[in-house]
C-alpha cells in the first residue's frame, strides 16, 4: 500500500471515529461532571473504551477544552512540520445559568457560564515523513 491509499484509509478511520453520536453526547456528559472530563482530558482512549468506542491505534485522539471566546491554537501547542495530512477538530460549548448569591446564602442575581469541550483526531503515520 503507498502512501497516498494508507492516508485514505487513515483519513475514512478518523472520519468514521469523528462521525459516532457517542463522542457529541459524551462531549455534554465532561461539560457537568468533574470527574467524568479529568478522566476524559487526562486518558482519552481509556474513556472513549468506557462509551464502547475503539480509538483505532493509528490515530492521535485527544479530547480538548478549548476557552470561549479566546482564539485557538490551532495545533494545540504541539509542534509539527509545516503541514498536517488532516485533522478533525469538534468543541462542543454549554452555557448554564447560574444564582449569584449574596453573604446570607440569598439569591441576588444570576450568571451565565460558558464551558466547552471538543476532541481532536490526526494521524499518527505521516507518510514519507520524519514525524509519527
Amino acid at each position: 500500500m503507498n502512501g497516498l491509499e494508507r492516508l485514505g484509509e487513515l483519513v475514512t478511520q478518523a472520519d468514521r471515529l469523528a462521525r459516532d453520536p457517542r463522542l457529541t453526547e459524551a462531549l455534554a456528559e465532561i461539560a457537568t461532571d468533574p470527574a467524568r472530563a479529568r478522566l476524559a482530558l487526562t486518558a482519552p482512549r481509556e474513556f472513549a473504551a468506557e462509551l464502547g468506542i475503539e480509538v483505532p491505534a493509528n490515530l492521535e485522539f485527544s479530547f480538548t477544552r478549548p476557552q470561549p471566546g479566546l482564539p485557538r491554537d490551532p495545533l494545540g501547542g504541539r509542534y509539527v512540520p509545516d503541514f498536517e495530512f488532516f485533522s478533525i477538530r469538534w468543541s462542543d460549548c454549554r452555557t448554564f445559568v447560574v444564582a449569584t448569591r449574596d453573604d446570607d446564602g440569598k439569591i441576588v442575581g444570576y450568571d451565565t457560564e460558558t464551558v466547552c469541550f471538543g476532541f481532536e483526531i490526526t494521524p499518527k503515520f505521516l507518510p514519507r515523513g520524519p514525524w509519527s
